[in-house]
């Protein structure tokens, strides 16, 4: 961070914007009256828009879950691998472990790709309603407005 006040001196008198004429107009910012909406509410009002792909939010929700689960038992699944078959020189099982494992890591990543081609889906289907629903509300518009 800088201190402004060490190189407050050094600008100000290159600038008339700062400490000049200019300065106390230029300080007044204009307030904007926003109105202020809860997030609750915007939330509520874009699961309306998407209430028609309702199904789809659900198997993207579960999806999700399922795949958190998959992703917390993976090392669980390598402590089997490392405890029964390596540590215990079991190496006639090590194929079969590998197999596993090499097929639970595949079905991780078919559940990742499902669950972000759905979700772009739901966004994409959302974001058309919104789209229509300007169009329609700016095509409602009188001309003397634009």
């Amino acid at each position: 961070m800088t201190d402004k006040s060490f190189t407050q001196p050094l600008i100000a008198p290159l600038n008339p914007f700062i400490g000049g004429k200019f300065a106390s107009k230029m300080s007044r910012k204009p307030k904007l009256k926003v109105p202020k909406t809860s997030q609750w509410a915007m939330l509520v009002r874009l699961m309306q828009m998407a209430k028609e792909q309702k199904t789809g939010i659900i198997i993207a929700v579960l999806l999700t879950v399922l795949q958190s689960l998959f992703t917390a038992l993976q090392p669980y699944l390598y402590k089997i691998i490392i405890d029964e078959v390596i540590i215990a020189q079991q190496f006639q099982w090590l194929a079969m472990a590998c197999g596993v494992l090499l097929g639970w890591l595949l079905l991780q990543a078919i559940l990742g790709f499902y669950n972000s081609y759905l979700s772009a889906v739901i966004a994409q289907g959302v974001i058309l309603k919104l789209r229509q629903y300007v169009y329609e509300h700016l095509t409602r518009l009188k001309l003397r407005f634009f």
